[in-house]
């Protein structure tokens, strides 16, 4: 995030372990990188905050690196004074967990947790949100640089609030405990199909809803247009004036273009639940057929056996 970025503070805040803040008046600030600083002006940059007339900054979410240089080795010292500044200058302090960007000793261990992507690359060290946070060996890592930066924060009186991860998204991750993870997921689902139809429907509303209210807009519309179409004849005829027929039909062309309008809509709802369900069935029958096992039928069974090679220490 760029140093100027304003911060909406209503956002990835979470409160109880420290004293409540009460919010007399918005909050105006940004985020502060002290530790990018190639010299230190920690004092004259708050000075400047000051005049800006900035109340609150958020601190700390890029710098897994510097608070555990070290496996194990933790170092706080640095923000402390940091925050303790903030403090002194009535600022006050968003701190954000730092896990979206890992030290170079945990990518270097334990190149498992880098993430691979959907295209097959893989992820390399030296870039942020570069790892696979469903990884247990990530999770754990990250789970202990929160506790140990809430032990030594959690009371620190400048502190509002805490940005719990950043920029949090899957970004085309494609690591086996990822796949793992849905399959476990549709193991647990009974009619996959259905079940994901049933959401979609949510948005789109119920098929059958769509499909009643296409029927009766079709049905005013074509109303509508033998209603105009009569007085048009009528006034083609001479039978009636240009104002008798202005009065009878009024408003039913503006009346007959928004329906028609509706009535595209419904239809796009109409044919997306259909695509949807067709994308369905092709996309999870292989996925179900495998999950039930039951039902496998000795020709699936060759085929799945065919897919499975093994290298010459024994892995499939």
């Amino acid at each position: 995030m760029k140093k100027s970025s304003l911060l909406c503070i209503g956002l990835s805040m979470a409160f109880g372990l420290a004293a409540q803040y009460n919010f007399e008046s918005p909050l105006y600030g940004a985020a502060y990188y002290h530790e990018y600083m190639p010299y230190s002006r920690l004092d004259k940059d708050i000075a400047m905050m000051k005049d800006a007339g900035l109340t609150v900054v958020r601190v700390g979410e890029s710098s897994w690196g510097l608070f555990e240089p070290q496996e194990g080795v933790f170092e706080f010292e640095w923000m402390d004074t940091i925050i303790d500044k903030f403090h002194d200058a009535g600022i006050k302090v968003i701190l954000g967990t730092p896990t979206y960007s890992m030290p170079a000793w945990l990518a270097h261990k334990h190149p498992e947790v880098l993430s691979e992507k959907m295209n097959g690359e893989k992820s390399h060290y030296g870039i942020r949100q570069n790892m696979d946070f469903t990884n247990p060996t990530f999770r754990f890592y990250s789970e202990r640089i929160i506790r140990k930066m809430m032990e030594r924060y959690a009371k620190h009186p400048a502190i509002i609030g805490y940005q719990v991860d950043n920029e949090l998204e899957t970004r085309g991750i494609n690591n086996r405990d990822y796949f793992i993870g849905f399959r476990n997921y549709i193991k647990n689902k009974d009619k996959i199909i259905e079940h994901v139809v049933d959401e979609f429907h949510k948005v789109y509303k119920e098929e059958d809803v769509n499909l009643q209210q296409e029927k009766e807009l079709t049905a005013e519309y074509e109303k509508l247009k033998s209603f105009r179409v009569k007085y048009m004849d009528m006034f083609a005829a001479e039978m009636i004036s240009k104002e008798e027929f202005n009065q009878h039909v009024g408003d039913s062309k503006q009346r007959m273009e928004k329906i028609e309008s509706e009535l595209k809509l419904v239809k796009h709802r109409i044919s997306k639940t259909g695509e949807l369900k067709s994308i369905l069935v092709k996309t999870f029958k292989t996925i179900e057929d495998i999950i039930d096992t039951g039902k496998m039928t000795n020709g699936q069974l060759r085929k799945i056996i065919e897919k499975i090679e093994v290298d010459h220490d024994g892995n499939v």
